[in-house]
């Protein structure tokens, strides 16, 4: 009897999760960037409402405390979409709330989204960076994981496109990084000065400087670098790079002076 009893409890507790709707629901922090060009007016739909985020080429966006479906949807912000300041926004920056900007009519809410990416479970409680190029991937996103110590400010993180390895070399750090895969290397200056370093690539199992970095170190950036082979058989590779800077860093806003009027 306590064997059937223990039986129907597991069954009930599966029809439970089958049937809660938080089970499609995925809760993430997330950054923005675009691949090919900017993506502006646009933002992402969540709990009925659309978050504005600009998706520039050169800097990440805001952070977004994500929490919808599984299936994030960035769209056209128009004047039938209601939109909200974003969550993470709120608790970071301190000072008056700015003014949020007039949606501008420019595509019907019934319209396809922009891009989407379905969020897979291991994507809870994550922080992720999505590159957005619509057309581009499935859906138009590549999601990269963007775990709270892997990539702190004042380092570098390249992000290996080649169909070969490499290793990042700057001062007496080394880094190997292989085929599709990111690691993230500290520059070798101290804050606000330069410093130099070597991409070497491993075409054909041959060593060859693939790319020498001239740098400015600024403790309070992060700087995300796609790695992208050249022309075949040259050992050379093409860097596509966004900034993203510490928001504890930034400087304060300054109060406009007033002249004073002279009588």
């Amino acid at each position: 009897m306590k064997s059937k009893w223990l039986l129907l409890l597991a069954l009930w507790s599966a029809l439970l999760s089958a049937a809660d709707p938080a089970k499609d629901h995925v809760s993430a922090r997330l950054k923005f960037m675009a691949w090919d060009e900017a993506l502006l007016g646009c933002g992402v739909r969540m709990a009925g409402k659309v978050v504005p985020v600009s998706i520039l080429l050169d800097q990440l966006s805001d952070e977004i405390a994500y929490e919808g479906p599984a299936r994030l949807e960035i769209v056209k912000i128009t004047a039938n979409e209601p939109a909200e300041e974003p969550t993470a926004a709120k608790s970071k920056v301190k000072g008056p709330k700015p003014s949020p900007k007039p949606a501008q009519p420019s595509q019907a809410s019934s319209e396809p989204p922009l891009a989407w990416f379905l969020l897979p479970a291991s994507a809870n409680n994550q922080h992720l960076i999505l590159a957005v190029a619509p057309g581009r991937w499935e859906g138009g996103i590549m999601a990269l994981p963007d775990s709270p110590g892997s990539f702190p400010p004042g380092s570098l993180r390249f992000f290996n496109l080649c169909p070969y390895p490499l290793e990042i070399r700057i001062g007496q750090n080394a880094v190997k990084i292989p085929q599709k895969e990111a690691r993230s290397i500290r520059g070798g200056a101290k804050d606000h000065d330069y410093f130099d370093g070597t991409i070497m690539t491993y075409e054909g199992g041959e060593e060859k400087v693939g790319f020498s970095l001239h740098m400015f170190q600024d403790n309070a950036q992060r700087g995300l670098f796609f790695v992208s082979a050249g022309p075949e058989g040259s050992g050379t590779v093409v860097l596509k790079g966004v900034g993203d800077l510490s928001r504890d860093k930034m400087p304060a806003p300054k109060r406009p002076t007033v002249p004073a009027v002279r009588k």
